[in-house]
């Protein structure tokens, strides 16, 4: 969670093996006490590869949509792998 600064203010841990919009509201619902304004999602690939997979694409996809609901910005969704950075967000 990031503030109008884009100052980190807040984190939410994700299981990502059951991420669905149903369960991102009940970890995100804090968004609006913290006075955030913008959500990043971010994680660790165990793959070689940095790229996104296809869950990688539907869980972006989810959490814009919830960020949307919760009236933030969604930025980004970031990938790490091998010390390699991938923006899924910015993969069309």
């Amino acid at each position: 969670m990031l503030d109008a600064r884009r100052d980190v203010i807040g984190v939410a841990e994700v299981n990502p093996a059951n991420l669905s919009a149903a369960r991102l509201r009940p970890l995100l619902k804090n968004i609006p006490l913290t006075d955030a304004t913008a959500l990043i999602g971010l994680h660790n690939q165990p793959r070689l590869s940095p790229h996104p997979s296809l869950n990688d694409h539907a869980t972006t996809k989810r959490l814009a949509r919830v960020a949307n609901e919760l009236g933030v910005e969604f930025v980004d969704h970031l990938v790490f792998s091998k010390g390699r950075l991938f923006s899924v967000g910015n993969c069309k």
